[in-house]
């Protein structure tokens, strides 16, 4: 069975992984180049008195938008597609290092984030895609399409500013279309500071 992959991160956030408190790349996500500040303090003592220094350090890997707001633009990206796919009350799950969220539309679809701690932007995303064989269901053509336009509604939710065509043209031509068939595709693009990654994989 095949899997399909896009995701989407800031530039830079894999060269700088470590620094941002994540030392483990995350398999078929992109990057973009972060604008957020983090402010923290730092205390300095002499023998005269104690003295408070504030610095002020990046979020290294963020898309800038939180859950909430990508939901949003997930639903607005949506409405001018012909897909129903819609998003709704994603709920943030905690972690060590980063908190993540989930939201499943079918047993063949769904949307990962990964959060920043520290503001609550979103880090990377990433979407996926379970193929329909053709052999097994008279309805796979349908599927796949559904699944296919939820990518280019996932790439136009993570930038509107591309727009609808861009973003489907990002999809349909610039990833996809290299390989057709999705035998070994694995295809990285970037756009506005942004690269989206697609890979196949094979699952059980």
């Amino acid at each position: 069975m095949k899997l399909l992959v896009i995701g989407a991160i800031l530039l830079g956030l894999l060269l700088y992984g470590c620094s941002s408190g994540n030392s483990e790349p995350m398999t078929a996500t992109s990057a973009v180049t972060t604008t957020a500040v983090l402010t923290t303090t730092e205390a300095t003592t002499t023998t005269a008195e104690a003295t408070t220094t504030t610095t002020t350090q990046p979020i290294l890997g963020t898309l800038g938008i939180t859950p909430d707001q990508f939901v949003d633009q997930w639903n607005t990206a949506a409405e001018s597609y012909p897909s129903t796919l819609r998003m709704r009350n994603v709920r943030i799950e905690e972690g060590a290092v980063q908190d993540v969220f989930e939201f499943t539309f079918t047993d063949k679809l769904s949307v990962t984030g990964y959060v920043n701690k520290a503001d609550g932007t979103i880090r990377s995303v990433r979407y996926e895609f379970r193929f329909t064989s053709v052999k097994n269901d008279p309805t796979a053509d349908s599927k796949n399409l559904e699944g296919m336009t939820g990518a280019a509604v996932f790439v136009a939710a993570v930038d509107p500013a591309l727009g609808n065509a861009v973003a489907t043209a990002l999809v349909f031509v610039d990833l996809w279309e290299p390989s057709p068939t999705f035998v070994n595709l694995d295809k990285t693009i970037q756009r506005n500071g942004i690269e989206y990654h697609m890979v196949e994989l094979d699952y059980p």
